[in-house]
C-alpha cells in the first residue's frame, strides 16, 4: 500500500510539473506576447507589396510556436536562479536567434525592412526588443498565472 501511495504522489507531481510548463507554453504563444512581432512584421509586409519570397504565413505560426517555447526556457531559468531579470538575458537570445534567421535565411532587411546598409544593426533592435518583450510582458504575465 505504502508503494502505491509513494507512485501516486510521484504521478502527481509530474502531472503537476507538465501542467505548469504548459501553461508557460501557452502563455508565451498568446497574442499579448507576441502581438508587437506579428504587428511590425505586418505593418512593413503590408507596406513592402507583399514581396514573394518572404513566406508571411509562416509568421503566424512560427511565431507564437517560438514564443512559446523560449517562454518555457523563460520560467525554467527565473525558478532556478530565483531572478526575474535572467528574463532579459533569455529575451535577448530569443532576439539574436529571430534576427538571425531573418537576416541570414529570410534576407528580411532587405526585402521586408528596406534596410539598404548597415543590416547588422537588426541584430541589435532585436537583442533590445525581445529582451524587453521577455522582461516587461511574458514574465509578469507566467508570474500571475503560474
Amino acid at each position: 500500500m505504502k508503494f502505491l501511495l509513494n507512485e501516486f504522489c510521484l504521478i502527481e507531481a509530474l502531472y503537476y510539473k507538465q501542467q505548469k510548463i504548459m501553461k508557460s507554453f501557452v502563455i508565451g504563444s498568446s497574442l499579448p506576447v507576441f502581438f508587437i512581432t506579428m504587428f511590425y512584421t505586418s505593418y512593413y509586409f503590408s507596406k513592402e507589396n507583399k514581396p514573394k519570397v518572404v513566406p508571411f504565413e509562416m509568421f503566424g505560426i512560427m511565431i507564437p510556436l517560438l514564443f512559446g517555447i523560449f517562454n518555457e526556457i523563460n520560467t525554467i531559468v527565473i525558478k532556478k536562479y530565483n531572478n526575474i531579470n535572467y528574463s532579459l538575458i533569455v529575451g535577448a537570445i530569443f532576439g539574436l536567434l529571430l534576427s538571425s534567421i531573418g537576416r541570414f535565411y529570410l534576407n528580411l532587411p532587405k526585402l521586408l525592412f528596406g534596410f539598404k546598409q548597415n543590416e547588422h544593426n537588426v541584430h541589435i533592435i532585436a537583442v533590445i526588443l525581445y529582451a524587453l518583450i521577455f522582461r516587461l510582458i511574458a514574465t509578469p504575465l507566467t508570474k500571475q498565472f503560474i
